[in-house]
């Protein structure tokens, strides 16, 4: 049985659910016109995207993350991001915000490449994904990042792409010639940025920093910060480094093997070196951080630095995208 771990469990493969288009892509500078037209695609037509603005020494679409230590786990709220370390990072460049759907048809369209979505084998479900719909996780043939909800739907360009494996994102990245950030990049980036999800604002009224679930997950959605799924890349306002949605929106995939506590024992490293999946220890899993549009105050809740998940490295979802970083001279 093949199930997403983090939010709710896929419990069956059932069979093809079809639903409306209203999911979506991601963007690139290229794009960033696009963001005017994105206020539309809120729930009740009031979010008006903040837009990706230019950053200071800024360099293709990334910023420049200043090195220093981390303390990994700082202020954990669930056993998973314990027990905390201090960790040492050198300086990087990570992309403002997630690989769009623009940039990975690019890739696509250069290359020729197809996703695992695409061409998963039968005895993994056949093509298709993992997509949260109705409450409830379902494995849905023919979902994939051109069709974010499963035949008949369609992604937007502006959006961050979705149903991407491990694999996947590692070949865009590679193609770029750049790698998927570390769990100790993305959580150094989260910090140092004062990334905070949600705040409170003007009157005591909630200030929504991300994309996350308002209400009462799984069952009703209020969509208070304008997004049902989906928001477009830099819609909410960047961060103090020039980041957006580093928090919230989709899970990012990183290049670190999940381990269920920081410092895992060297026996466990040494039988799951790629990240601890009893079930195929050599394709192991990978940690997301970031939380998503799923995470809501009473589940999930991980749209904080310290969150983590482990990530089956071959299923994609409708909820966990990426961004690449690029290990090179700063500014």
């Amino acid at each position: 049985m093949r199930v997403p771990w983090s939010e709710c469990r896929v419990v069956a493969r059932p069979a093809p659910l079809r639903m409306n288009a209203c999911s979506g892509g991601l963007l690139s500078l290229a794009l960033v016109a696009a963001l005017a037209s994105c206020a539309p695609r809120s729930v009740d037509g009031s979010r008006v995207c903040a837009g990706v603005t230019q950053w200071a020494n800024e360099r293709g679409g990334m910023v420049w993350i200043p090195g220093g230590d981390v303390e990994m786990g700082g202020g954990a709220g669930h056993p998973e991001e314990t027990p905390a370390y201090t960790a040492n990072v050198e300086g990087f460049w990570l992309d403002r915000h997630e690989v769009t759907n623009a940039q990975f048809a690019a890739f696509v369209g250069a290359t020729g490449y197809v996703t695992e979505a695409e061409r998963q084998p039968a005895e993994k479900g056949g093509p298709g994904s993992a997509v949260f719909g109705a409450s409830a996780w379902s494995y849905v043939s023919g979902a994939d990042w051109r069709h974010p909800l499963g035949p008949g739907s369609s992604n937007e360009p502006t959006h961050p792409v979705v149903h991407v494996t491990y694999a996947d994102a590692s070949a865009y990245a590679d193609w770029a010639g750049r790698v998927l950030p570390t769990e100790e990049q993305y959580e150094h980036a989260a910090r140092l940025g004062g990334d905070v999800a949600v705040s409170a604002g003007e009157g005591g009224a909630a200030r929504y920093g991300a994309n996350t679930w308002q209400g009462v997950f799984p069952f009703r959605n209020t969509s208070e910060d304008g997004f049902l799924r989906t928001a477009p890349a830099g819609c909410f306002e960047a961060d103090a480094l020039g980041l957006h949605d580093i928090l919230g929106n989709v899970w990012e995939w990183t290049s670190t093997p999940y381990y269920p506590t920081h410092q895992p024992s060297a026996a466990m490293r040494a039988q799951f070196p790629n990240g601890v999946n009893e079930a195929d220890p050599a394709l192991g899993v990978r940690a997301i951080k970031g939380g998503s549009f799923l995470c809501a105050p009473n589940f999930c809740a991980r749209y904080t630095p310290s969150a983590r998940q482990p990530q089956e490295a071959d299923l994609g979802t409708s909820h966990i995208g990426f961004r690449t970083a690029l290990i090179a001279p700063g500014p």
